[in-house]
């Protein structure tokens, strides 16, 4: 059984740099980033069965569940200038020289469009399921057979939210505006999926012959919560293949 933890809380972004400041201070943040944060957490479980049956057989079955939650809040742009990557390639071009100089805290905001946008991307996955894994060995006369098969289900699930809320940079620091927050993203998406594979390989002397194929059945769901759209289905994939393996030393083989 393996149980596992770990938390972050990190004042990341990336809104990068104009080529002067990178050059200048590769290092600098502007103050318009100075409330960017990311926070997320993550909880993992795994519990591993194994049942040998004789000497060349056993049987090894596995629980997994994982679930994630991140949160990353950081300045995605001005309401008047929503696109940071023009706004820094040209910094000092027509009307950007205003937004360049409230996003590095040298002037203020003086109308609703010089507002700095702060979105946060919160979402949470799970992913969870049950393998169990076949492996035998055996031999028929010079030949040596491995073969292997298994069954999978697997379920997994992302709940994705957005909201993005108002900032003045009022005396070099964000103050929060009368913008109300806007929520931009709500959806789901689920899949479950149900796989099984076999394989045999094959060895004789310095030969080995492999084949094998897999069928995955996926049913999936998604859903939109602010315009209420939903769709679905199901679909089924076969992936058959084979393999061919020559040792010519115990160095060198060709595939």
């Amino acid at each position: 059984l393996r149980l596992g933890y770990g938390d972050e809380t990190s004042n990341e972004t990336y809104t990068g740099l104009s080529d002067a400041d990178f050059a200048g201070a590769p290092q600098r943040r502007y103050i318009g980033s100075q409330l960017d944060q990311m926070n997320w957490d993550h909880w993992r479980m795994r519990a591993t069965h194994r049942v040998d049956l004789g000497r060349r057989t056993h049987v090894e079955t596995a629980a997994y569940r994982h679930r994630f939650h991140r949160a990353w809040g950081k300045v995605d742009g001005f309401v008047g200038q929503r696109d940071f990557y023009d706004l820094l390639a040209n910094p000092m071009a027509g009307a950007n020289a205003v937004y360049y100089a409230i996003l590095t805290g040298q002037a203020d905001s003086t109308s609703p469009e010089e507002q700095l946008i702060l979105g946060t991307n919160d979402r949470s996955f799970t992913s969870q399921g049950v393998q169990t894994v076949l492996t035998t060995k055996q031999k028929t006369g010079p030949l040596v057979h491995e073969v292997t098969a298994g069954a999978r289900i697997h379920f997994d699930r992302a709940d994705r939210r957005r909201f993005e809320d108002g900032y003045e940079m009022l005396g070099g620091a964000l103050v929060r505006s009368a913008r109300p927050r806007e929520l931009v993203l709500d959806s789901r998406a689920e899949t479950i999926a149900l796989a099984t594979f076999v394989e045999d390989r094959v060895r004789w002397k310095k030969l080995e012959v492999s084949a094998g194929t897999r069928l995955e059945l996926i049913d999936y769901r998604f859903a939109d919560f602010l315009t209420m759209a939903q769709h679905d289905g199901t679909y089924p994939v076969l992936i058959p293949g084979g393999g061919i393996q020559y040792h010519i030393t115990p160095e060198a083989s060709v595939l």
